[in-house]
Order: C-alpha cells, then sequence, then structure tokens
C-alpha cells in the first residue's frame, strides 16, 4: 500500500485482487456472510442498482472532498481529477473524455441522422 493525496492510503497497482481485498476488509466474518446472504437474495437488477449508488456516492463525495480541498479549481478541473482518481492517470482519463466526447457526438450524428428523413418528409409535403 501506498500513500497518496493527504496522506490517504492508495493501493499498489502491483497487488493482486486478493490482496487489495484483504488490505481493505475489516468486515468481521458473521458480519460478512450475512452481507453475502442478502446479496445472494437480491436479483441482478437489484445488484445492479446497488452498485450505480454506491458508485454515485463515491463520487459524489469525492467531488466535495475536492472542491473543499480546491476551491478555486473549475468543474472541468474536479472532473479531471475525479478521472484521475477512478483511474489512475491523467492520459488514461483524457482519453475517457475524448471516448465520451465521441459517443456523445456520434449519438447526436445519429440521432440527426434519424431525425432527417422525417424532416425531409415534412418539407416535401408541406411543397405540395
Amino acid at each position: 500500500m501506498l500513500l497518496g493525496h493527504g496522506g490517504a492510503a492508495r493501493l499498489d497497482e502491483r497487488m493482486t485482487w486478493e490482496q487489495r481485498d484483504s488490505d481493505l476488509n475489516d468486515t468481521n466474518p458473521e458480519a460478512a456472510e450475512i452481507q453475502a446472504s442478502i446479496y445472494r437474495r437480491m436479483t441482478g437488477a437489484e445488484r445492479l442498482k446497488l452498485a450505480i449508488e454506491m458508485s454515485l456516492t463515491a463520487r459524489s463525495l469525492t467531488l466535495a472532498r475536492l472542491r473543499t480541498q480546491h476551491p478555486d479549481w473549475s468543474e472541468a478541473e474536479l472532473k479531471r481529477e475525479l478521472l484521475r482518481y477512478a483511474f489512475g492517470s491523467a492520459s488514461r482519463a483524457a482519453a475517457l473524455m475524448a471516448e465520451d466526447i465521441f459517443r456523445r457526438v456520434i449519438g447526436a450524428l445519429e440521432q440527426a441522422h434519424t431525425a432527417a428523413p422525417h424532416q425531409h418528409r415534412q418539407a416535401v409535403g408541406n411543397r405540395s
């Protein structure tokens, strides 16, 4: 384990998932079994909803901390740092942001293309 920003513990990227789990697991084995049995009874959709909610909460808490630590940062700088925390490097975060922008542009183009024939039919129909 390494020390990161503000003395907070960061995981060493060379650790295996088992090592990471053991370092991060402070749950009593009996409580862990109860938790696991609850998860086993959940549907896939329920587990997915829980995972999304946990991810959004973690993101919100991290952004709040970053805003407190860096009140002068813009939203773009805050989000870039959030991505760096989540994915490890600024270059990876930049690649993900570029990919997100690309997806949005492609989505907008696809929507425009889908709407275009309909708009064309309306324009042609209005000429009659």
